[in-house]
């Protein structure tokens, strides 16, 4: 009996929490409300204090939590009963003597009359909350009151004794939620519930993405601050005066959570966010705009210079990315209109540019920050958000066939994760073979790609013979030494956690094996060396698995860029303008992976067909990736 009633008091609270957290995730508006409410509260708490006062005074939360059981309750039936003795019914019908019977739970949450409400056919998270406003009854409609109109617990003498505690417990963990994280359903859409039988089954496959938040934070005192910040994964205040300890706090923060948005940013002085990422690595060496240029051209020229690559007058490390005209005086920089960092000409095929004014967008190229040539990437990338552009969203289209699109707010930065990409969506057999591969990148690779198109995904260069030959590279001033070789797979050197972090568009030369001791396969055709590399990675590269953070003007993005992924999406000119300002410095080592690339590469096949040729003949994605190493 005691494990019976474990079992079900641990799968049916796991169940109402996950549908009260797929309702929290699937109405923004309401998470904000949900969200005062609580910070309320707990600012308002001696000591900071949780208690059963305090829960008990989280009216809206709990409005949630009926509602959500109302509509997503874990059976259709509820109570079964024996009779003990003929029972007429009000129809005059007769239920004889030891007749199991069920109350329809299903339609007397969904009845007008039994809920004496005639909206009850639409989800209202605060519909009881409301109620109890209304009518000046705080103790009715609660979540743990039950009736013939809420029957998740039971009704009369043998209602469930623990429905109090189970309230309780989801009030707490929800409540940790939403002051610490952001929430949102991977596709947009809140998870259809299934049946079997008459239990009601969630959606297993149904993904949410959490973002972590930072308030109370001011980056502005980052050289001897004391932080008193909510604290990511306890319900305690960060409360010290060691400006060491800080820093450690808020990267481990970005290690763990991978994005944290740090709020109220609004006053941020651009010298201070250069110091951020200085301090997060404060081993990386010189960092200045000379040295930033000739990693990407050995005179500081070359596409980048084309492009345009803006410092801060006060801090020129701190580049400003955006769009349009950003006013007469941009900190010192005086009107500065910016029209070349967004490019839909950049794909193949195009988009036209009537659709991209009518909201039709894509993904700009994914990637991490990295020059891919003489220096290592930034570990860290602090991104912030001083002016969006406003206007309806965007339709962010694949435009490659699989109709795949997400809508989005205009200006925003969207991200996938290479942990999970890693984890989730390479087989065991893969992820051998990755552990112990690398890559080799072009030499000056943005020079060597910068004819080349993306395709429409943005991941990924279309394979047309555009790049430039290593006589042209070499003409432009080569170094071999300051040529990129880097493995496939880069182990997080604090948490152990492996992300398979490869740029395709700038990736060269491919060397794979299965073991540390084994010659590697080397494929040198361009096609094929991005074949199997945009074939992992556009498993990730589907709306599930996308998030765009909610930016808002003011916010400070920290980003693990040894980890992620992250892209640019273009809008509509008459949308107005976007100002942000980027910083990161060189790390300080080299990314490492699970085994240690060779100093020098074995045999190269000359005919390349003889492994990727493989590949392009598999059926499935995996077998293509495992062909390439037989």
């Amino acid at each position: 009996m005691q494990l019976r009633a474990a079992l079900a008091g641990a799968d049916t609270v796991a169940q109402a929490l996950t549908n009260a957290i797929f309702d929290v995730a699937s109405e923004p508006s309401c998470s904000e409300t949900l969200r005062n409410e609580v910070s309320s509260l707990v600012s308002d708490a001696p000591g900071g204090t949780w208690d059963m006062g305090m829960l008990r005074s989280m009216s809206k939360l709990d409005s949630l939590l009926r509602e959500s059981a109302r509509v997503y309750a874990p059976f259709l039936v509820a109570m079964g009963r024996i009779t003990t003795s003929p029972l007429e019914l009000d129809d005059g019908s007769i239920v004889p003597k030891d007749t199991t019977v069920y109350f329809d739970m299903y339609h007397a949450h969904r009845s007008r009359d039994v809920q004496n409400d005639a909206g009850i056919s639409t989800f209202d998270a605060l519909r009881f909350s409301q109620r109890r406003e209304e009518q000046g009854l705080p103790n009715k409609y609660l979540a743990a009151t039950t009736g013939p109109d809420n029957l998740p617990f039971g009704h009369g003498a043998h209602s469930c004794p623990g429905r109090f505690f189970a309230i309780a417990e989801m009030k707490v963990i929800l409540a940790h939620l939403l002051l610490n994280y952001d929430v949102k359903l991977s596709s947009g859409k809140r998870p259809d519930a299934g049946y079997w039988g008459i239990a009601v089954v969630m959606d297993r496959n149904a993904k949410i993405m959490f973002g972590a938040k930072v308030n109370g934070l001011d980056i502005n005192n980052i050289s001897g601050m004391i932080l008193r910040a909510t604290k990511l994964g306890s319900f305690g205040n960060i409360d010290t005066t060691a400006a060491d300890d800080d820093l450690l706090e808020l990267k481990r923060a970005v290690v763990d959570h991978k994005l944290i948005i740090i709020k109220g940013q609004e006053n941020l002085q651009p010298i201070k966010q250069w110091e951020l990422v200085t301090r997060l690595d404060p081993n990386a060496g010189p960092q200045n705009p000379e040295l930033f240029m000739k990693d990407f051209h050995p005179d500081g020229g070359g596409i980048l210079k084309a492009r345009g690559v803006t410092g801060v007058p006060s801090a020129e490390n701190v580049h400003v990315i955006g769009k349009g005209f950003l006013g007469e005086d941009h900190y010192g920089l005086k009107n500065l209109n910016i029209t070349k960092s967004f490019s839909y000409e950049n794909h193949h095929p195009t988009l036209p540019k009537e659709e991209l004014e009518n909201g039709h967008t894509r993904f700009q190229g994914w990637h991490f920050d990295a020059p891919l040539y003489s220096r290592d990437p930034p570990i860290f990338t602090a991104f912030r958000v001083i002016k969006l552009p406003k206007g309806p969203d965007v339709n962010i289209a694949w435009d490659n066939g699989s109709g795949l699109s997400m809508r989005s707010a205009p200006g925003l930065t969207p991200f996938f994760c290479c942990s999970q990409l890693y984890e989730e969506l390479l087989s065991e057999e893969e992820r051998e073979v990755v552990d112990n591969s690398w890559v080799e990148y072009a030499a000056l690779p943005y020079e060597w790609n910068r004819n080349c198109k993306m395709f429409p995904t943005g991941l990924g260069i279309v394979s047309q013979g555009k790049e430039l030959s290593d006589s042209e590279l070499d003409s432009i001033g080569v170094d071999n030494s300051k040529i990129k070789r880097y493995p496939m797979v880069w182990v997080n050197p604090e948490t152990g956690r492996k992300s398979f972090q490869v740029q395709a568009n700038a990736a060269k030369k491919l060397y794979l094996r299965r073991s540390a001791d084994e010659e590697p396969k080397v494929i040198t055709e361009l096609s094929e060396v991005r074949r199997f590399l945009i074939d992992i990675q556009s498993r990730i590269l589907k709306p599930e698995y996308i998030l765009v953070p909610p930016e808002e003007e003011g916010d400070l993005l920290l980003w693990d860029n040894w980890s992620t992924m992250h892209t640019r999406v273009d809008y509509p000119a008459d949308y107005g303008p976007k100002a942000c300002h980027q910083a990161g410095t060189n790390a300080s080592v080299g990314p490492k992976g699970p085994t240690s690339i060779p100093h020098s590469a074995t045999r190269q096949f000359a005919d390349a067909t003889r492994i990727g040729g493989v590949l392009g003949k598999a059926n499935s994605s995996q077998h293509g990736v495992l062909a390439a190493v037989h």
